[in-house]
C-alpha cells in the first residue's frame, strides 16, 4: 500500500497543474455546469460527472479539481487494496501481496489516478464488489453475512455502472458467476440489488429523452464509429500515421478495406436524443446487415486495438501540448489540457516509459493467461477470471480502445501474481485436483489463447511502431 501511495504521489505531483484533453475536458465541462446550473444532459452515465462536480462545487473550478485528483488517487490506492483482497480470497495471502506490487508500479494503469476519467471510479466499485462476493463464496454456508455481502456488492456494481455505462457488461457476467458459485437465488438478489440502484437515473435520463435509456447515451455515436464504412482507432489520438512498410501493415489494411462502392453513413442531427440515437443505431444495423463479412473482419481488428499493448500511458506520453506545436505561450493557471509532455519534459524519459509500460502490458497478459490456464483457485477464482473476459471482449462488437480494458488488466494482476510466486496450499472451497483429461483441455486452451493473443499483437504492430516513432 505506501508502495502505490508513492508511485501515485509522484504521478499526481506531475500531473498537479495540468489539463488534457479529449474525455477528460468533456467530463470536466459537464462537471462545472453541475456544479453551477445543477444540471447535467450528458452523453455518460452520471456519476462521475457529480463526483467531479462536488468538488468544484465545494472548492471552486481550480482547487476543486486539484482535490479531485487527490481523491482519484486515494481511489486508486483503495482499488489496490480490493484487489488483494480478491487476490487472497482466491489465491492465498501471498499471491494477493504480490498482486498488490503489481498494482503499486504497473505503468499502463497509472494514469486512473489522476487523470480526471471515469476508470477510477469504475475500477473501486468493481473491484469492492468482486472483493464482497469471492469472500462470500469462500464462506458460504460458514457465514450468516453471506447474503449481506451479496446485497453489498450489488450496491457497488450499481455505482459501477452509474460510474461507466461499459460495466452493464460486467454486472451480467458477474451475474452468470453468481448463479454458478452462489446460488441463483443471490445472484438474483446481486442482480436485482444493482438495478434498483441505477433505476432512479434510468427513469430520470429515459423521461427526458422521450425514451427508455438505461444508463448513457453513447448508443448511436458508438454505432457511429463502430458498425460504419470507416475505421476509426481511439488510441491514435488524431493524426496518428502508420507506417505501411511495417509487419502487419498489409493484412490490417486488407482487414478494414470496405467492399467496393461502401460509402460511410454519417451520424445526423436530431433535436431529439432518443430520436437520435434510434436513428444511428437503425443506420448501423442496415449496414452490418448489407456487409455481414466486412464487419466480421474489422472486429479481428478491433479486438486487436483492445488487447494491444499500447495504453492511456503511452498515449499521453506521446501527445504533446498545444502551447508545444504552436509555439505559443500559455498563461499560468490556463487550462491548455495537454498531455503529459509539459510534465516530462525529457524526451529520453518519456520513451523509456513509453517502452516500459508496453513491456509492462505484454507481460501482464501473458503472465495472465498462463495464469488462468495452468493454476487452481478458490472461492470461484478460475470461473471469475473467465467472467473478466466475458464482459470485457464483447466490447469488440462496437467499438474499442486499450482504455475500456482497464478493469480487464487489473483483475488479471492475480492469476499473473499466482505464475510469479506461486499460490498457497488448496484451500476449503477449491473444486479439488484437477483430472489428467481437463488438464489437457486447459492446457490446449491456453495454448489457443496464446496464439490468438500472439496474432492480434502481430495486427498491433503497425500502432505500436507508429506510436513509437512519434517519441523519437
Amino acid at each position: 500500500m505506501l508502495a502505490s501511495i508513492a508511485v501515485r504521489a509522484v504521478w499526481l505531483y506531475l500531473s498537479w497543474g495540468l489539463f488534457f484533453h479529449s474525455d477528460e475536458r468533456d467530463y470536466l465541462g459537464f462537471a462545472e455546469t453541475w456544479a453551477r446550473a445543477g444540471t447535467y444532459h450528458g452523453e455518460w452515465a452520471p456519476l462521475h460527472v457529480f463526483f467531479l462536480g462536488s468538488w468544484i462545487d465545494w472548492f471552486g473550478p481550480e482547487s476543486g479539481v486539484r482535490i479531485a485528483r487527490c481523491a482519484l488517487s486515494a481511489a486508486s490506492v483503495l482499488t489496490g487494496i480490493a484487489l488483494m483482497g480478491i487476490g487472497t480470497a482466491t489465491a492465498g495471502s501471498k499471491a494477493g501481496r504480490a498482486a498488490g506490487w503489481i498494482w503499486a508500479f504497473y505503468l499502463p494503469l497509472i494514469p486512473f489516478a489522476h487523470v480526471l476519467l471515469s476508470e477510477g471510479l469504475q475500477m473501486l466499485l468493481l473491484f469492492s464488489c468482486l472483493w464482497l462476493l469471492v469472500v462470500a463464496r469462500s464462506r458460504q454456508g460458514t457465514d450468516r453475512w453471506t447474503g449481506g455481502r451479496v446485497v453489498l456488492a450489488g450496491v457497488c456494481m450499481g455505482g459501477a455502472s452509474l460510474a461507466r455505462d461499459a460495466s452493464i457488461l460486467w454486472l451480467a457476467a458477474v451475474t452468470v458467476w453468481c448463479v454458478r458459485e452462489l446460488h441463483v437465488r443471490r445472484a438474483l438478489a446481486f442482480a436485482a440489488t444493482a438495478l434498483l440502484v441505477i433505476a432512479p437515473w434510468s427513469a430520470s435520463v429515459s423521461r427526458d429523452i422521450g425514451g427508455f435509456q438505461l444508463l448513457g447515451r453513447t448508443a448511436g455515436i458508438n454505432a457511429y464509429f463502430g458498425w460504419n464504412a470507416h475505421y476509426v482507432n481511439i488510441d491514435h489520438g488524431g493524426g496518428l500515421r502508420l507506417d505501411q512498410g511495417a509487419p502487419g501493415s498489409a493484412l490490417r489494411a486488407q482487414l478494414i478495406e470496405p467492399p467496393p462502392g461502401v460509402e460511410p453513413w454519417s451520424y445526423e442531427f436530431h433535436p431529439g436524443a432518443s430520436e437520435r440515437q434510434r436513428d444511428a443505431l437503425g443506420q448501423g444495423l442496415a449496414f452490418i446487415t448489407a456487409n455481414p463479412v466486412f464487419f466480421l473482419r474489422t472486429r479481428i481488428v478491433k479486438a486487436a486495438d483492445l488487447l494491444t499493448p499500447l495504453s492511456y500511458m503511452v498515449r499521453f506520453l506521446r501527445v504533446p501540448s498545444p502551447a508545444e506545436e504552436t509555439g505559443q505561450t500559455v498563461a499560468p493557471g490556463a487550462r491548455t489540457f495537454a498531455g503529459y509532455r509539459s510534465a516530462i519534459p525529457s524526451l529520453q524519459l518519456r520513451s523509456v516509459l513509453a517502452v516500459v509500460a508496453l513491456a509492462s502490458a505484454i507481460a501482464l497478459m501473458l503472465l495472465a493467461v498462463l495464469g488462468m490456464g495452468t493454476r487452481s483457485f478458490t472461492a470461484g477464482g478460475s470461473a471469475l477470471w473467465l467472467c473478466c473476459w466475458g464482459a470485457t471482449l464483447p466490447m469488440i462488437l462496437i467499438v474499442t480502445m486499450s482504455r475500456f480494458r482497464a478493469p480487464l488488466d487489473g483483475l488479471m494482476m492475480i492469476p499473473a501474481a499466482v505464475m510469479l510466486v506461486g499460490r498457497e496450499k488448496e484451500r476449503d472451497g477449491g473444486h479439488g485436483p484437477l483430472t489428467r483429461q481437463w488438464q489437457r483441455l486447459r492446457i490446449a486452451a491456453t495454448a489457443a489463447a496464446l496464439t490468438c493473443i500472439f496474432f492480434l499483437w502481430y495486427l498491433a504492430i503497425p500502432s505500436v511502431h507508429a506510436t513509437l516513432r512519434e517519441l523519437s
